[in-house]
């Protein structure tokens, strides 16, 4: 997970440690806080630095899973003829980088926590249903469950750079509504459900990487863009 100004040091060590097990980095190379007032902090930069290499690490999981997923049971279903559909759809998240550029970082900033926030729910049941797929590999069943940990990981750490810039944070996310296909007793509407919340997942994963590195560069002035 990502690290706050309010916990105290050995409980914020304790969090990077368990970011770098998750990422399978060494923590020797990670950044050192600075303390204040008897607390230890990581900067501004080595925060939002945490974030887009939990962001970047999330997207590759996804694309990674899907591809298994994809070869494992939809291969030859020709479910890429069919339009994803997906419940965060609704956000005025700009999809393109020149109209990121045009909006407010503290805006931006808000609306990635709020495209991250949306999937909190479709994760957990994604990982609770996947077991129920014939012959799901172990491999599979694992990385799913990376996907969630790190994503809360990343929620957390973006909650706190908004906190850091502001005291508002948005907890209304838009509702999911896809737990009964994923529980469907048809086969081939179960399958698609899965796959379509892949494909939403792959999106909004490269749509969080690509805003908070543009954020990084916005709001760091240390950060090298």
């Amino acid at each position: 997970m990502l690290l706050s100004l309010s916990q105290p040091c050995a409980g914020t060590l304790l969090l990077l440690l368990v970011t770098n097990v998750l990422l399978g980095k060494n923590t020797a190379s990670d950044p050192v806080c600075y303390m204040w007032s008897n607390r230890c902090h990581l900067s501004f930069s080595d925060h939002f630095s945490q974030a887009v290499t939990v962001s970047q690490e999330i997207r590759d999981q996804v694309t990674d899973t899907f591809t298994e997923f994809d070869k494992q049971y939809t291969q030859d279903l020709e479910f890429n003829d069919r339009v994803p559909t997906c419940h965060t759809s609704s956000l005025a998240v700009p999809e393109k980088e020149e109209e990121a550029q045009q909006m407010k970082p503290v805006i931006l900033l808000k609306l990635t926590h709020t495209l991250l926030g949306a999937w909190t729910n479709p994760l957990q049941h994604l990982v609770e249903e996947m077991g129920s797929l014939q012959g799901a590999p172990a491999a599979l069943l694992s990385n799913a469950t990376e996907i969630e940990e790190n994503h809360k990981g990343l929620l957390e750490g973006v909650r706190k750079l908004i906190r850091r810039v502001e005291d508002k944070e948005n907890k209304n996310y838009p509702a999911w509504s896809g737990l009964e296909s994923l529980q469907s007793d048809n086969e081939d509407t179960r399958l698609f459900a899965f796959y379509n919340l892949f494909r939403c997942l792959i999106k909004d994963s490269e749509t969080a990487t690509t805003h908070l590195k543009h954020l990084r560069c916005q709001m760091d002035p240390y950060s090298e863009c």
